[in-house]
């Protein structure tokens, strides 16, 4: 996959809408895209869904706090929409990185597995880096899904469970 420090971009668009006539083949949700760059240990990992809306895009991106034993067990639920939808991921490549190592779903994986993803995650979240995508439409959407951070236009992360997002509701 890429050389150590090495990045990679990629998109993976697609979801089921009643809004136009999607019927993908195969998606992998973000948080399965998470899980496996973090138990891959790259050393550093943003992943993002953008909700394309008649207003234009929404961006969302995992929260790495929400990716632990901590909060929730490790359980995100991958977001839902509508409209299209498209993920969006950046990762890069360390020394000690792997790339065949196949993610375990939370809830299977064993304590050493744990150890290992919540190490990445540590890093992940210690990143000086600010998020890569950044939204044009300023309002958080109806199927907006806890454990996913909100991006607003000037790049601040918001994070509608512990803040008043009145400024964003529709």
């Amino acid at each position: 996959m890429v050389r150590p420090g090495g990045r990679l971009l990629f998109t993976n668009a697609g979801n089921y809408s009643t809004r136009f006539n999607a019927i993908p083949y195969l998606i992998f949700t973000g948080v399965w895209f998470y899980d496996y760059f973090a138990i891959n240990n790259f050393s550093d990992l943003q992943v993002f869904v953008t909700c394309a809306h008649p207003q234009g895009q929404s961006e969302y991106m995992l929260d790495h706090d929400n990716m632990t034993r901590e909060f929730g067990k490790g359980l995100v639920r991958p977001m839902v929409s509508l409209d299209a939808m498209a993920i969006n991921v950046f990762a890069e490549k360390g020394q000690e990185s792997t790339w065949d190592q196949v993610p375990t779903q939370h809830v299977y994986r064993s304590p050493v597995e744990w150890g290992r993803f919540e190490h990445s995650v540590e890093r992940y979240k210690a990143s000086p880096r600010s998020p890569f995508l950044r939204s044009s439409y300023d309002k958080i959407a109806a199927e907006y899904t806890p454990g996913w951070v909100f991006i607003d236009s000037v790049g601040q992360i918001r994070r509608p469970y512990h803040e008043d997002i009145s400024d964003l509701r529709p």
